[in-house]
């Protein structure tokens, strides 16, 4: 479920299942075996759809998201994380 609504354009229909991952991605303490899996999916999106900007910002969202959750270790993602959230900044700042 996961996976799917964040490739889909903008997060689905109405954003409503992007906003149910983002809480899920926030609070479910369960994710952190497939951490290996899903911040690696998360950054080859960014890189995939730079010029979207809706999608940019779901994929900022997801991130956020993880980042939030307490019951995750990043730390040894960090190298796929900051990459991505760089280019998701500056493909916002060179659009402006």
């Amino acid at each position: 479920m996961v996976r799917r609504a964040l490739q889909q354009p903008y997060g689905g229909a109405d954003g409503l299942q992007a906003q149910a991952v983002c809480a899920t991605l926030a609070t479910d303490p369960g994710l952190q075996p497939l951490l290996p899996y899903l911040v690696p999916m998360l950054a080859d999106e960014v890189g995939r759809r730079l010029v979207h900007a809706g999608h940019l910002q779901l994929m900022l969202s997801a991130t956020h998201a993880l980042l939030r959750n307490p019951h995750l270790r990043l730390v040894p993602y960090i190298h796929h994380v900051l990459p991505a959230v760089l280019s998701c900044l500056l493909a916002r700042i060179s659009v402006e």
